[in-house]
């Protein structure tokens, strides 16, 4: 993926000049159409989810449904269809917007000025430092941003209405695609020639037990979220962050390791650097070399470079690592409980975790196997009913909650948390 083609260059004069081109471009249609819809659907989600159509719950209250197992039945019946009802009206809705907005946006091209939707993108360059080396980048990144903000807006509808457990929000990705996202972000692959390296097997400690919430960030055990940038380098954040906290546990001082000198050095174990990699491997590189560098000695840089390890600058070292039970999420509870943050891999290839925002994450969609990106959990809790894990990610803290994803738990290994969990022994 280059700078290109993700939008992430530095503007030229004659970029400006192209630029400035673009302002004229938007007409205020455009703007009338998106914005004044936008509010309309706000307001109107809470009409037809509460007043359209009165829920049969209401009706058996007031005694118009005999109180009998069999008019149950039919009650049931009658919510599940009044409940698709509300979908649809919501779906009609977001089309509606949306058809509205691609009409606009058409005859935007005959050179109306649209200062309200300028507005809006110029926002989103400004809050995320973007740049476009030319005009039509800058029109195909706005296509781009408005086609994700669309689908940002439609599933807040369903979020507000109460359908689902998790709110979205534009964030940096706001001008890439989805195949970009997915190509870019996630890097956790697992190398041919490393298939069946495996390490010890988790046995939980005979005094182990698991409190109905853990949060190792409140007791010193993680460093800040970092960010890989445009790097696949998803598996070495992961493995840094969970020797973070066993080097904690062992030593008692918390030391910021680096990325960079496990995206540069260890290939040898099957690792790719900038185009993959797993955590087991990233540990036993640290084993074998008997070390990482600190992050102030070894800086991250987000690219592929030449091994400049230096054992003068060590920050921590491991003896291996163990493997969790596969697909047992009470085995992960257990480890996370009572040794700190564990090393995962999960499926984040759905277009709902690109725009993440806060919430319980559950996707349908989200696979158990098909795992694409490492992260580390720092702990558990519940929310609402919904049992969730505490997972640190490594896209910024401008992504998520703060850099955080409340992952939802109990779920049958929902997106594959417990399918190929570790961490390193010191």
């Amino acid at each position: 993926m280059t700078a290109r083609a993700t939008g992430m260059t530095k503007c030229t004069a004659k970029c400006r000049g192209g630029a400035r081109r673009f302002d004229a471009q938007f007409g205020l249609s455009l703007a009338t159409a998106f914005l004044l819809g936008a509010l309309a659907t706000v307001a109107l989600v809470h009409i037809c989810s509460e007043l359209w159509y009165p829920s049969v719950v209401s009706f058996v209250r007031m005694g118009e449904y005999p109180r009998s197992v069999e008019s149950q039945a039919h009650a049931q019946s009658h919510r599940a269809t009044d409940e698709q009802r509300r979908l649809n009206v919501l779906e009609m809705m977001f089309r509606s917007i949306f058809n509205a907005v691609s009409r606009a946006a058409d005859r935007s091209h005959h050179g109306v000025q649209n200062a309200l939707l300028l507005q809006l993108w110029n926002n989103f360059k400004a809050d995320f430092n973007k740049t476009y080396e030319t005009f039509v980048e800058e029109s195909q990144r706005f296509e781009i941003f408005m086609a994700n903000y669309l689908k940002v807006l439609k599933h807040n509808m369903l979020f507000q209405a109460g359908h689902e457990s998790y709110e979205l929000k534009i964030n940096s990705f706001g001008d890439m695609t989805f195949n970009e996202f997915v190509s870019t972000m996630n890097g956790y692959k697992r190398s041919a020639k490393r298939a069946n390296v495996v390490g010890e097997a988790f046995v939980p400690p005979p005094d182990a037990s698991a409190p109905k919430s853990v949060d190792w960030r409140n007791r010193g055990f993680v460093t800040p979220v970092k960010d890989q940038k445009t790097c696949g380098s998803c598996w070495a954040f992961s493995a840094t962050g969970s020797l973070e906290g066993q080097h904690m546990r062992k030593v008692g001082q918390l030391v910021s390791l680096s990325e960079q000198n496990l995206v540069d050095c260890s290939g040898d174990f099957g690792n790719m650097g900038c185009n993959g990699g797993l955590m087991d491997q990233a540990f036993e590189y640290v084993m074998y070399n008997k070390g990482i560098d600190t992050e102030k000695s070894y800086p991250y840089e987000a690219v592929d470079g030449k091994c400049r390890f230096n054992n003068a600058t060590i920050g921590a070292t491991d003896r291996g690592y163990v493997d969790v039970t596969k697909d047992n999420e009470t085995a992960l509870m257990l480890a996370v409980a009572n040794i700190g943050p564990v090393s995962v891999a999960i499926d984040a290839s759905q277009e709902s975790f690109q725009f993440y925002h806060k919430g319980v994450y559950y996707d349908k969609k989200c696979s158990k196997v098909e795992l694409n990106h490492g992260v580390l959990v720092v702990g558990y809790g519940s929310l609402k009913g919904m049992d969730y894990w505490i997972v640190k990610n490594s896209w910024g803290i401008g992504w998520g909650d703060k850099g955080y994803v409340l992952m939802a738990r109990n779920k049958r290994n929902h997106c594959g948390i417990a399918a190929a969990a570790s961490y390193p022994i010191v």
